[in-house]
């Protein structure tokens, strides 16, 4: 009998090979999509997380500063508490976050309102600053006491106070024989029996100067600020330190080399910011529709 070979021929043993070849490659290609897949399953995990933490760092510092301008006790006085609107921006950030974290996808809405709100409400409070120190700076320093109201009831509290502590004076000297010179010397305007009183510490609402808030304000500024004076220099009241300048150029320079300069700054990354976010949402949409995520 004619013997008939037991493995598989030339045309068969090219076919199983070739055979395998695809499935390799159907194989390493399903793989690939795998690995693809899963690569983007981790970056829409770590969104949430990733987003928030961008949101954090451009807003939360600019948002500290423009609350410390506002709040700073030597220019609190001049400005109104508009700016403490700005607190507001990590319950936008936090929202965005929840929304991201309970969808599992970027959220435009959340997207969008954590990027522009914060940043227009930055750049309208910082802006409203910087404008605000600019005329601060030049008001305050002008000679001219008129020049600002609030200038002009602040040296009429300072007046009030040191009226006060001179007739305090005089009546000492005459009671007890001292020199006005020595006990100006000696004591301030808060060592006057009249001054507790007067200044609202003790007593009834009645017996308080119409000048009270604005006589905390102006010893604030003797005993930190080293000033002395208001519109002009004048003798200290409260404090019985150095003193350079009146109170009212003090003020001016924190307005004009603090205030002003860091509000332009939060404005000018403010400004870049809302440039930079809008590239940001015209170019990832595409990019995510592209993926089979909704945009």
């Amino acid at each position: 009998m004619e013997a008939r070979g037991a493995g598989f021929s030339a045309g068969s043993a090219t076919e199983l090979g070739e055979a395998w070849r695809q499935g390799d490659d159907a194989a390493f290609g399903a793989a690939g999509e795998v690995k693809r897949f899963g690569a983007r399953v981790s970056m829409l995990r770590l969104f949430p997380v990733l987003f928030t933490l961008c949101c954090s760092m451009l807003f939360l510092v600019p948002m500290c500063l423009v609350l410390t301008i506002g709040s700073s006790k030597e220019l609190a006085y001049f400005w109104t508490p508009w700016h403490y609107v700005v607190a507001v921006i990590p319950l936008f950030i936090l929202a965005a976050h929840y929304i991201h974290m309970r969808s599992g996808v970027p959220n435009k809405t959340a997207v969008v309102t954590a990027l522009v709100v914060p940043s227009l409400l930055l750049l309208v409070c910082a802006n409203g600053q910087y404008l605000q120190a600019t005329v601060m700076v030049e008001r305050l320093a002008s000679s001219d006491c008129e020049a600002l109201q609030s200038k002009q009831e602040l040296q009429k509290a300072w007046q009030a106070a040191y009226d006060l502590y001179m007739g305090c004076l005089k009546e000492t000297s005459a009671a007890y024989g001292f020199d006005v010179a020595v006990l100006q010397q000696n004591f301030r305007v808060q060592d006057c029996e009249e001054y507790p009183q007067a200044a609202g510490l003790v007593g009834s609402s009645s017996s308080k100067s119409p000048y009270a808030e604005d006589w905390k304000y102006l010893r604030y500024l003797e005993e930190n600020s080293f000033c002395s004076g208001w519109c002009q220099s004048g003798i200290q009241l409260w404090s019985n330190g150095a003193s350079k300048d009146s109170c009212s150029i003090a003020v001016a320079t924190v307005f004009d080399l603090y205030a002003q300069p860091h509000a332009g700054e939060v404005v000018a990354v403010m400004v870049i910011t809302l440039i930079v976010s809008a590239m940001f949402l015209i170019l990832v949409g595409p990019l995510l529709r592209k993926n089979g995520i909704e945009w």
